[in-house]
């Protein structure tokens, strides 16, 4: 039986964790389809800007003089005739800016990246973080047989085919 641990240690060691614990854990969520984190402030939808809280009840935070935040109470924010929710999938948090179609934090990535039209955009971020290959800047012949040798090295199941 003391051998069997010292295995099961090595395997840790080596960066192989005992299946039953690994099958478990799923791991963190990945960014790019995750949603951002919400203000702690109750029924607020807004993104997290600082301190746990959004834009609006940071600043009011900040007003009463950076109460303890545990037995802080913030006052309710003006009502806006519906904000509208992210236009991400997998986001709720409401739009802080009427211009927008995403919430404060998925705004930023899409001006980052150059506002891209809204699907490529929404592809952007539900594929990121997963392995794929992407033959489109490839010319039609030369994406043919990258395609080919790709798909026979699937069917093969003999190595990984990373991209």
């Amino acid at each position: 039986m003391a051998g069997h641990d010292a295995s099961a240690c090595m395997q840790s060691q080596q960066g192989r964790p005992d299946l039953t614990v690994f099958g478990v854990d799923a791991g963190p969520t990945l960014t790019g389809r995750s949603e951002p984190g919400r203000c702690t402030a109750p029924g607020c939808g807004y993104g997290v800007n600082a301190f746990g809280l959004c834009m609006r009840h940071t600043q009011q935070w900040k007003s009463a003089g950076r109460p303890d935040r545990v037995s802080w109470s913030p006052r309710e924010l003006p009502v806006v005739p519906d904000p509208g929710q992210c236009a991400l999938p997998f986001c709720t948090l409401w739009v802080e800016n009427g211009k927008h179609s995403y919430c404060r934090t998925h705004a930023t990535r899409w001006r980052q990246l150059g506002r891209p039209a809204h699907d490529d955009y929404v592809e952007h971020c539900l594929l990121r973080g997963r392995a794929r290959v992407d033959f489109r800047g490839v010319a039609p012949l030369l994406r043919l047989e990258f395609q080919y040798a790709m798909q026979c090295l699937h069917e093969e199941q003999m190595i990984s085919t990373p991209p």
